[in-house]
């Protein structure tokens, strides 16, 4: 597989470089690493659109191996901090990761926008 360095600003949410990804930027980033905030540089997925983002993170959170055993969980008990906090273990550094989601989750215009959401047809070209 090809995999292209560029320098865009196409990583939004933060996807690390994997296997899977053809395009990637290295980028400074705060890390939290025993207990200590330090600044490295690291290699983050990039992406062509938003959308190619939102799908590859929604594909990581349902079927990547760290994730896939809290996404199934959560598919049958619908607990959003619980699937939060077994993502964030693997997912993120900050240790106030989980909660700093789950506040933005809970807020109404998050909610509102869930719901508006789940009203579009998926056939729907957006």
């Amino acid at each position: 597989m090809l995999s292209v360095h560029i320098t865009g600003d196409r990583r939004h949410f933060g996807i690390k470089k994997a296997g899977r990804h053809t395009r990637y930027c290295t980028v400074p980033t705060r890390e939290v690493i025993n207990g200590k905030s330090v600044i490295e540089e690291l290699e983050f997925a990039d992406y062509d659109s938003l959308e190619e983002s939102c799908r590859d993170y929604a594909w990581l959170i349902t079927h990547g191996a760290p994730y896939r055993v809290a996404w199934q969980q959560y598919r049958g008990v619908h607990d959003l901090p619980s699937l939060v906090a077994a993502v964030a273990a693997s997912y993120a550094t900050d240790p106030n990761y989980a909660s700093l989601v789950v506040a933005i989750a809970c807020q109404s215009n998050v909610a509102d926008a869930i719901t508006e959401a789940r009203q579009i047809p998926a056939n729907w070209d957006v």
